[in-house]
């Protein structure tokens, strides 16, 4: 009588004996069985292979190899095989193995990439049934079908800019990785914002785009299955903010640049531009300027000081054709020519600064850095003056007070904002008109243009550069 049939996938020590099967003899024809145990007669098997709803032959698949092997007395011997080609259909082939000894015996059917049973494991299956003498016996063989899906690693934490590679595996009913063809993943990542996703079959390269969560997920259409995995994108850039510790008077602008391009701008004790000027309050004492992208951020401590609040001036200043040597970003020492006139009778503030052999890098590149010449409007109160041009150039003027007790002004700071290629000039006369200080701060980088440099490829980050204090005498300048 033939036993019942039992259907099962194939154990990790079924795959093992499986695999050393190639290095044993095939019998065929008389034997004896395991363990020396004498065989009384020979039967057929008619094994009918059959893929299970809902889980299609995976592409790859060229061939399907039947192996017996005796289970009595002792589970042992690989007795037969036979290799049988991809099925025509996807639901189930069949193959006839003769020759099997008269015992019990157990069926297994594996998928393979290659034509002759070798290669990647792609399906597995098993059955065990009594082989009757001289009697052809049915075997139904169903192969593992995918049950369930992952996402490797476990968990997925990574910085803004940084990648990581997931990879997608497929399992049966019992545990064992199946292998599916590439072309069968689809993956997605949501919302797309945070981080992005770049498929490459069974793997993925996931990269942190900005501060935030999302979630990875991946499908597999031919199971009807889909995993997900959660993505934790973190900051890790630190912003460097120049100056690292600056004074500003009150009411007057600094310049701050970044380390890295596209930050926001927030202040403590005053307001900040777009592009990093900041002006000062009313309100002296330790402050904060700080610059944030969503990867990151910095702060850097900013003192405010009014050394002579409650200064007043009146009249007509004029500091002309002083000339003071600035240091360009590049290192070199490059000579620049001030005119300055401050009228309160006219109400009008003249600026012209002339720069020696200095170029424009950045979407200026190559051309010279123009001519300051701008004449502003003034309105406002001796202790107070501003002014705009219809270009949108600015200017603030304070008076500063000489120490309590004496009369008259210690010095006017001009502080200009908006003028081309330049994001501020500060500019201090003192009351016989002498030029005490000048800063520069471009809003493109600009580098000293000797005759025997070459520029070519140059790159550079804009920043605030002091001239040294006091005047210097008229030289021959060429603009």
């Amino acid at each position: 009588m033939k036993e019942v049939l039992i259907e099962t996938t194939l154990s990790r020590r079924e795959l093992a004996a499986l695999a050393g099967a190639a290095a044993l003899s095939l019998v065929q024809g008389c034997g004896s069985g395991a363990g020396g145990a004498s065989v009384k007669g020979r039967g057929a098997l008619t094994v009918t292979i059959r893929w299970p709803a809902g889980r299609a032959i995976p592409a790859e698949t060229r061939s399907i190899k039947l192996s017996v092997q005796v289970l009595e007395p002792d589970e042992g011997l690989i007795v037969s095989q036979r290799v049988v080609a991809r099925p025509a259909t996807e639901t189930l082939s069949q193959a006839v193995l003769d020759h099997v000894p008269s015992v019990k015996v157990r069926v297994m059917a594996t998928a393979h990439r290659a034509a002759d049973g070798t290669g990647d494991l792609l399906a597995s299956g098993a059955a065990e049934v009594r082989v009757t003498e001289s009697g052809n016996v049915p075997v139904s063989i169903t192969l593992g079908a995918i049950t369930r899906i992952e996402i490797r690693p476990a968990s997925v934490s990574i910085d803004v800019g940084q990648s990581i590679q997931l990879s997608a595996h497929a399992f049966n009913g019992e545990g064992n990785e199946v292998t599916v063809a590439a072309t069968s993943w689809q993956w997605s990542m949501t919302p797309s914002t945070i981080a992005s996703i770049a498929p490459g079959g069974a793997t993925a390269q996931v990269t942190g785009l900005v501060v935030g969560g999302a979630i990875a997920s991946v499908l597999l259409p031919e199971a009807g299955l889909s995993a997900s995995k959660n993505v934790v994108v973190a900051a890790n850039v630190t912003i460097t903010i120049t100056p690292a510790d600056a004074t500003v008077d009150c009411g007057a602008a600094r310049s701050f640049s970044a380390s890295v391009p596209g930050v926001t701008w927030n202040a403590t004790g005053g307001v900040i531009s777009a592009s990093g000027v900041f002006t000062a309050g009313d309100v002296p004492g330790e402050f904060a300027i700080s610059a944030s992208t969503p990867g990151g951020s910095g702060s850097v401590a900013v003192t405010i000081k009014c050394p002579s609040v409650g200064g007043a001036w009146q009249g007509t200043l004029e500091a002309s054709d002083v000339s003071t040597d600035v240091s360009a970003p590049d290192g070199k020492t490059v000579r620049a020519q001030w005119f300055v006139n401050v009228s309160t009778s006219n109400n009008t503030a003249s600026v012209v600064a002339l720069f020696e052999h200095v170029v424009l890098e950045g979407p200026l590149r190559g051309a010279d850095l123009p001519r300051i010449d701008v004449v502003f409007p003034l309105t406002g109160s001796p202790e107070h003056m501003t002014g705009t041009t219809a270009s949108g150039a600015s200017i603030d003027i304070r008076p500063f007070a000489l120490p309590a007790g004496s009369s008259g002004i210690e010095f006017l700071k001009l502080s200009i904002t908006g003028l081309p290629g330049l994001a501020l000039i500060v500019a201090e006369l003192n009351a016989s008109g002498t030029i005490i200080r000048t800063e520069v701060a471009p809003s493109s980088t600009w580098v000293s243009d000797n005759r025997n440099r070459d520029r070519s490829g140059e790159t550079g980050t804009p920043r605030s550069f002091l001239t040294r204090t006091g005047s210097s005498p008229p030289g021959d300048f060429q603009p």
